[in-house]
């Protein structure tokens, strides 16, 4: 009996031992299962070269899982446009062989649909390769990490805090006329926008006169208002009779039409010795305490609508006003510069005055400035879909650009082009929440 009793003791202590091992198992099992149901959140790229921007975003790596990518293809250039046709494959390039895929259409315009299994842990480059009948391109995103289980991914993944965002989907801005521009320091001047005109100087100038009458014509090579000539050289011919300049300089002016009958003694074309010349620049009154910064110009012509700079012309200030036209309340400041026998004197130009140069000026678009009563702001692309806007201090201007004070980091993408539409679509509530699928 005492026997029997100790068996039985025995055989419930096993049991019991059993149990309690399985439970602990058990919890164990369930224990590991809860961790790997945590998922880990998405990762997010934006990266641009030359010809791409790239905005992606897929689960981290993790090897024997498939992560799968939703890669954005934007083409850069004067408007940012979805990519809508070729061919993407993405590779992890590193120390050991990984899969690869390719997606050999967009399943939506400028979407990429792609998937990743990889097979060993360890830092690698993730290097998308797209190729269209266009263009193509290489995006490489440096050090992804694959990770060997999912308890290592979540350990490690840290989500990039960026601060608050305004989204705006690629899909709405591949819709309108859109474009960023990365934020450069560099020299800049600001540049006073005005008019003026080509002045002759003085010197010693002659008139041409027929010499016969008859019909005059201009010869093979027609001679133009601004052209330099030789002493002795043939201008017009009437009625078989050679014109020539009697002085080295440039035609002034040209007073007949080529095939118009002209008397003896009627004044044809002068000629002048000038070898420099006057730029007269109008500036108006508000600008009276920038005028000794003012360096150089730029003039346009209305003839030509040519470009002539006066670091070009050997061009210098010579002078300017002390105080205003009584009349006109404009200051003038004189340029002199070489006579290139292209400038027409007396001409009328429009004319951009450069002021003192900044060396390290962090400037944006003038087209990326948003105002509103009185104040400026410009829309800054934090991430491939977030933008955030930033009220601004802006300095000095050129017409095209303006110099930021504060406000914006060099490095940044400031929107250029569509910052009112993303104005008008935060106003309207129409803003999609991150996190969209798409």
């Amino acid at each position: 009996m005492n026997m029997l009793k100790s068996l039985y003791l025995f055989t419930f202590t096993l049991a019991v031992c059993y149990f309690a091992i399985c439970s602990d198992k058990a919890g164990l099992a369930y224990a590991e299962e809860s961790h790997t149901g945590v998922e880990a959140e998405p990762l997010a790229y934006t990266l641009y070269t030359e010809k791409t921007e790239i905005f992606v975003e897929f689960k981290p790596l993790i090897v024997g899982k498939t992560s799968k990518f939703a890669a954005h293809f934007t083409r850069l250039g004067d408007s940012f446009k979805a990519v809508t046709d070729g061919s993407v494959t993405v590779s992890l390039i590193g120390d050991r062989e990984q899969p690869t895929d390719k997606a050999e259409k967009p399943s939506s315009p400028g979407i990429f649909r792609l998937a990743l299994t990889p097979e060993n842990s360890g830092i690698y480059q993730l290097v998308f390769d797209i190729q269209t009948e266009e263009y193509s391109d290489i995006v490489k995103i440096p050090d992804v990490t694959v990770y060997p289980d999912t308890k290592s991914a979540l350990e490690n993944v840290q989500e990039e805090t960026i601060g608050e965002e305004i989204v705006y989907l690629k899909e709405q801005a591949w819709k309108i006329d859109f474009a960023n521009k990365k934020v450069i320091r560099g020299p800049f001047a600001e540049i006073i926008k005005t008019t003026g005109q080509i002045l002759p100087a003085y010197g010693n100038e002659t008139t041409i006169t027929a010499n016969s009458k008859g019909i005059i014509t201009f010869g093979k090579n027609k001679k133009l208002i601004g052209t330099a000539v030789s002493t002795g050289e043939t201008l017009f011919v009437i009625s078989g009779n050679k014109i020539v300049s009697p002085i080295q300089g440039y035609i002034k002016s040209v007073m007949v039409r080529e095939d118009e009958y002209v008397e003896i003694g009627q004044p044809i074309a002068s000629v002048s010795q000038n070898v420099k010349l006057t730029l007269r620049a109008e500036v108006p009154e508000k600008h009276f305490s920038k005028l000794n910064k003012i360096s150089s110009a730029k003039f346009i012509t209305a003839y030509d609508s040519k470009i002539y700079s006066t670091d070009s012309l050997n061009g210098k200030l010579i002078s300017y006003g002390r105080s205003a036209n009584n009349k006109a309340y404009y200051i003038p400041v004189y340029f002199e510069l070489d006579n290139n026998g292209e400038i027409v004197p007396g001409s009328f130009v429009e004319i951009f005055l450069r002021t003192n140069v900044i060396n390290d000026a962090l400037v944006i678009p003038y087209s990326a400035l948003i105002e509103e009563q009185g104040n400026y702001f410009a829309f800054v692309q934090t991430s491939g879909e977030g933008f955030q806007k930033r009220e601004l201090s802006i300095g000095v201007n050129d017409g095209m650009n303006v110099q930021v004070l504060t406000g914006i980091k060099e490095g940044e993408r400031v929107v250029v082009k569509g910052g009112y539409q993303i104005k008008l679509a935060t106003m309207s509530g129409k803003i999609p929440a991150h996190g969209h699928g798409h």
